[in-house]
């Protein structure tokens, strides 16, 4: 096949289709396949790659614009660097709406691709540091939605920060007039819990959505977040019939964020894949119930916490993913003499800006040393406790484990009446195993933190290089492969 003719093979790139090129596509078209394949409402449409020659491909646009139903359709741009978490490109490129020919398309194509090489769009790259050879633009094409009213829907307030509230600003007609900032929108701030609306502030033409839509947007919001993994800009249209469109969705580029909160943070959730994907209502209540009761029995223990005090939110979901409460767990550890917490954050992976205080460290003297002693001596008893518990607790869960599995072998023959009883058995076990799991886990986490200060003073005393892994290399027969040799048995 010669150049031409492959590139003529792979012009058009269908959204939703088998085949979608990502690399090709661009970003913004990508977004709208991802969504469009798992269900949202998404107007048909297909990119035009940015290697098409536009003289060889008419034919083609004219077959594709039929399969979407015809005339009139909208270009917008789909640019390698479009949509990005940290630089979305809004409004750098040309966008052609209403384009009602064959000769506009090709026109409408052309302008998109264009735009890319503009004094704004080359200002846009180098403010964001980017390379001008990367603005390869490809072109979506999709077919017009004739909507009454429009607007944008984000899922955290990006002006409060306020994660549990949506925002939501809509106008009549095209959405493009409230983007470009031609008309003033009307505001909604919607609780993410239930879609009910908090707040409305009236626009240039004061809209009134309905419940039923409000609950819808509510809803798209939290799926679209979830889908993603982080807050999303959402632009919308709604038809004048009452169908709802998805226009795009890409990440909330800037945020106003709270600063009167606690800060809670993934870092370190890595065991079971918690945190590697969108978690079920299911798993979170398991493992959100099993992390809080952990944590609060843990501090209260070592008494860093006080056994009187009101308990703390130890865990919380935000986009769908469980996050630890970091504050919460640095105001109890810093009683501890010689907590730092710049060392605390990069153990556990945590990136954060101190600031002008800087980060949170406690020093070693007589004042602070004799306020710790019951602390040292709780965190002590704390270790040893969960260490027996660990040394016994492999028989234990085993029978039990076994006794469970037994029981669901033989389900299908268990009566209705014995079966919700020992469904609630089985996720009581399952929390305490998880807890005790979690518990054990701090415990290390704290325990390996004062072996590393016993080894920063062995240093500081004799000289020599000290660290878990120079002492690991000089016992015999201790490798990290051998945590694997088991898997090709396997």
């Amino acid at each position: 096949m010669r150049i031409s003719e492959a590139k003529k093979a792979t012009a058009l790139i269908y959204l939703g289709s088998p085949n979608f090129n990502c690399l090709t596509a661009g970003g913004k078209a990508t977004s709208l396949h991802q969504i469009k394949a798992a269900g949202f409402p998404v107007p048909p449409g297909f990119v035009v790659s940015y290697e098409a020659d536009l003289e060889q491909i008419e034919g083609e646009l004219h077959d594709a614009v039929s399969a979407l139903g015809g005339y009139p359709v909208a270009v917008r741009s789909s640019a390698q660097l479009e949509d990005l978490a940290e630089a979305s490109f809004a409004g750098q490129y040309a966008t052609s709406l209403e384009v009602a020919t064959l000769r506009g398309l090709v026109q409408g194509i052309a302008t998109c691709r264009t735009s890319a090489c503009t004094p704004e769009v080359v200002s846009y790259l180098n403010k964001n540091a980017f390379c001008e050879s990367q603005t390869h633009v490809s072109v979506l094409v999709q077919k017009i939605v004739h909507a009454a009213i429009a607007g944008v829907a984000f899922s955290i307030h990006p002006q409060t920060g306020r994660e549990e509230h949506a925002l939501v600003e809509c106008c009549r007609g095209l959405g493009e007039r409230l983007v470009s900032g031609k008309t003033t929108p009307t505001q909604y701030v919607l609780s993410l819990e239930d879609g009910c609306a908090l707040e409305r502030q009236a626009g240039a033409e004061d809209i009134v959505l309905s419940s039923e839509i409000l609950q819808k947007l509510c809803r798209y919001a939290l799926e679209l977040q979830a889908h993603f993994g982080k807050p999303q800009d959402i632009e919308w249209a709604m038809e004048r019939g009452g169908a709802l469109w998805i226009l795009q969705s890409r990440p909330v580029t800037r945020i106003r964020w709270r600063c009167e909160v606690d800060d809670f943070t993934n870092a370190n959730f890595r065991d079971g894949g918690v945190a590697a994907r969108v978690i079920t209502p299911l798993m979170y209540s398991l493992y959100g119930a099993a992390l809080q009761k952990a944590l609060q029995q843990y501090f209260v223990a070592i008494k860093a916490v006080s056994a009187d005090a009101p308990e703390q939110a130890w865990i919380s979901k935000f986009y769908g993913r469980p996050y630890w409460n970091a504050s919460a767990v640095k105001r109890a550890l810093c009683k501890v003499p010689g907590y730092d917490e710049e060392r605390f954050d990069r153990d556990l992976g945590i990136q954060k800006d101190y600031g002008n205080p800087g980060p949170v460290r406690t020093p070693m003297n007589p004042r602070t040393l004799l306020a710790a002693v019951p602390v040292a001596l709780a965190l002590s008893r704390e270790f040893r406790r969960q260490l027996r518990l660990a040394e016994t607790y492999r028989q234990k869960f085993l029978d039990q484990e076994t006794k469970y599995l037994r029981l669901a072998e033989s389900s299908a023959a268990t009566r209705d009446n014995e079966f919700f009883p020992l469904l609630l058995e089985v996720l009581s076990f399952h929390k305490q195993t998880e807890s005790d799991y979690l518990r054990t886990v701090v415990n290390h986490v704290n325990y390996q933190a004062e072996f590393n200060k016993l080894l920063v003073r062995i240093h500081e005393v004799t000289g020599e290089p000290m660290a878990p892994v120079i002492l690991m290399s000089g016992l015999r027969d201790v490798s990290h492969m051998k945590l694997h040799s088991d898997m090709p048995g396997l």
